[in-house]
């Protein structure tokens, strides 16, 4: 945001022995708000960074349980799939989601569910508690959450591995969730791609429909692409995808219905 003003000064506003007419121009004036990189000690604003390392031992696997013990941060269910951010009380409208800086597309009823993005792509969680409308207009108000995801390597090949599964009640059931991702750096072109499968058997206590828990699918795919030009200006294609899918069954006058709630997202 950039607010320009020009002040000059005129022979009217001077003492009469000054020559008429006679003007002054200091300049142009401007006030901007900027997106430049500083010290997190040096931030005017109240900034917390949750670190790779931290979601490791948090054992998180999504973006909602690396948030969990973010201070000032409410997680609430709406209608009771899309788990969204709240900061310092504000509505959930206004907690301004971002992935490297750029808007996160929006999903139901104009909310991201962030329990649906994978943690194992994220760098960091930068969260800046407080307004910073002069940045990203009114849906900041309560404040921002930035992902800052892996970057491709320059000379090394990174890579991971992860595979979990179990069963437990706070899931709702079997659980299998196999992780992976890679790059490398081929000059001019360096690359990093990860993916992630998550499948979720719900509980059956009775063996009768209809079903206990629901099983939730899930298929993410993300990366990045940068090739280097001159003067070290790279330029960069990523993107992501990802498909969620809720199936459940209902019971309704002692018949039972299955259904099926979709979620498709890629950029």
């Amino acid at each position: 945001m950039f607010v320009f003003a020009w002040a000059a000064v005129s022979a009217e506003a001077m003492p009469a022995d000054q020559p008429d007419e006679q003007v002054f121009e200091i300049g142009p004036i401007v006030i901007s708000a900027t997106l430049a990189e500083q010290r997190l000690s040096q931030a005017p604003s109240s900034i917390e960074v949750i670190t790779q390392q931290q979601i490791q031992a948090m054992g998180a696997t999504t973006l909602s349980q690396a948030l969990e013990e973010a201070v000032c941060l409410i997680l609430t269910t709406e209608s009771g799939r899309v788990v969204h951010p709240s900061i310092r009380g504000t509505d959930m409208d206004h907690t301004l989601l971002l992935v490297d800086g750029r808007r996160l597309a929006p999903g139901f009823r104009h909310m991201s569910d962030i329990s649906q993005i994978p943690t194992l792509m994220i760098d960091r969680i930068g969260v800046v508690r407080g307004p910073t409308s002069a940045l990203f207009d009114s849906d900041a108000r309560g404040g921002v959450i930035n992902i800052i995801t892996r970057k491709p390597p320059t000379e090394t090949m990174p890579a991971g591995v992860d595979l979990r599964a179990g069963s437990n009640t706070h899931a709702g059931g079997e659980t299998i969730l196999p992780t992976a991702y890679g790059g490398a750096s081929i000059k001019p072109l360096r690359f990093i791609i990860g993916s992630q499968y998550k499948k979720v058997n719900g509980w059956d206590y009775d063996g009768a429909p209809p079903d206990d828990g629901n099983d939730p699918e899930q298929e993410y795919v993300s990366g990045q692409a940068p090739v280097d030009l001159i003067n070290e200006h790279p330029l960069t294609f990523g993107g992501y995808y990802n498909r969620f899918d809720r199936p459940r069954e209902t019971e309704i006058s002692g018949e039972y219905n299955k259904e099926t709630g979709s979620t498709r997202q890629y950029e």
